[in-house]
């Protein structure tokens, strides 16, 4: 069994893997703010994107998915 990996590259071409740890969806009212912003030891790297279904009143999706990673040292 593997680990998903996320791999970047800076802009001084040095490649940086980070761990994924957890995947969720969530609905956009109930959007885990400092799970995915707040303060932590550890260098993270989140992905954030739309999903769910479009509301066409709002103009917005109704769900996040939220990909958190950590970085490998």
């Amino acid at each position: 069994d593997t680990a998903d990996i996320i791999v970047i590259t800076d802009q001084n071409g040095k490649k940086l893997e980070f761990n994924v740890v957890d995947v969720e969806t969530v609905e956009l009212a109930k959007f885990p703010g400092a799970k995915g912003f707040g303060e932590t030891d550890k260098k993270h790297l989140n992905l954030i994107t739309c999903g769910g279904e479009w509301d066409k009143e709002k103009k917005e999706y109704t769900e996040r998915t939220i990909i958190y990673s950590e970085l490998v040292d």
